[in-house]
């Protein structure tokens, strides 16, 4: 069984700012025994569906994202990082802006990895170590940014989070609050670890999600990817306006998981709404924004997709909203000539 919970870190206010918000991507992959289907009760060999479910993922990021792929299981395995000779213990990892050569170099290094071989798995600490790069990384930017982990595991904590596993993931991503701007995680359960409880705890305390796949006992079903179309959405000046209409589109052939699955959307980061807030998958979804709390000023946040239906995932499930309130302005009176003297 596959399940996916997404968790918004953080929801912080939209700044004014030109341009478009650079991304910043890990993908966290567990590397231990349990993947290829050894070492543990229950354990199944979903290795091959994984590494594929990952190039798929790389391959939906949109170009200019910046990339570094994490092997992990007691440890995260710094010297298998990718890129390739990526300093990873030193706080200037280095990211990899992806290309169609940079993509093409992850996805042969993704199909190159060699079979899970460790004994443990320490979800925490491989997360912790994620989040603490991608701090560093943005402290060295000149911007604000949109980044995410993506956590493939089949398994639970075995030390850090041992015990209350949802509390303590939970306290891990809030603990980010208002340090990253649009921070998000992707949690991918490939062996249904998680229980219902602990999905619905985590996605109360966080604003995520859960999202089940195949049934216990079926061969495994990796969720399958859908990209969307990258380009920000500008929308001017609103001034004036309470709503405008755009399109989300989908690049390419939708897997048959994902045709006219529901998604829900929400804005974060500034006074927007959204409608609907759910609506089934296509080639071209339309939507309605509407202004719940003008303010003058330029604003740039995300409109946020989240499946709530069907076994598949958005490669980037955010795309960036531009738009201005900036009431026109107020001419000046020409000044009345004083009268001439008599």
């Amino acid at each position: 069984m596959l399940a996916l919970l997404v968790l918004p870190v953080s929801t912080s206010v939209a700044v004014a700012q030109d341009g478009d918000l650079p991304r910043d991507a890990v993908i966290l992959l567990d590397t231990t025994l349990s993947m290829q289907g050894k070492g543990g009760e229950g354990a199944r060999d979903i290795w091959k569906p994984v590494i594929d479910r990952a190039v798929a993922q790389v391959n939906g990021l949109a170009d200019g994202t910046n990339l570094v792929i994490i092997p992990f299981d007691q440890e995260p395995n710094v010297d298998m990082v990718w890129p390739i000779g990526t300093a990873a213990l030193a706080d200037d990892l280095t990211f990899a802006q992806l290309d169609d050569a940079k993509r093409a170099s992850a996805v042969k290094y993704l199909r190159g990895l060699p079979l899970p071989s460790g004994q443990t798995t320490l979800i925490c600490d491989a997360l912790q170590y994620a989040l603490d790069k991608l701090d560093a990384w943005r402290s060295r930017q000149a911007d604000d940014r949109v980044q995410f982990v993506f956590l493939y595991t089949d398994g639970r904590d075995r030390k850090q989070c041992k015990d209350d596993f949802a509390t303590k993931i939970a306290e891990l991503f809030n603990g980010s609050r208002g340090d990253y701007p649009y921070l998000y995680g992707v949690y991918v359960d490939l062996n249904n670890t998680l229980t219902p409880e602990e999905a619905a705890q985590i996605s109360q305390e966080t604003g995520g999600r859960f999202e089940a796949g195949n049934e216990p006992g079926q061969d495994p079903s990796i969720a399958d990817i859908v990209a969307l179309d990258d380009t920000p959405i500008d929308l001017g000046n609103l001034y004036g306006r309470d709503s405008v209409d755009i399109t989300v589109r989908v690049p390419g052939a939708l897997p048959p998981q994902a045709l006219e699955a529901a998604t829900g959307f929400d804005v974060v980061g500034f006074g927007m709404a959204v409608d609907p807030s759910t609506i089934a998958v296509t080639p071209e979804m339309r939507l309605t924004l509407r202004v719940t709390d003008p303010v003058p000023g330029s604003f740039q946040g995300l409109l946020r997709l989240r499946p709530t239906e069907g076994n598949f995932a958005f490669a980037q499930p955010t795309k960036q909203i531009r738009f201005a309130w900036i009431p026109p302005a107020t001419p000046t009176p020409s000044p009345t000539p004083s009268p001439t003297p008599t």
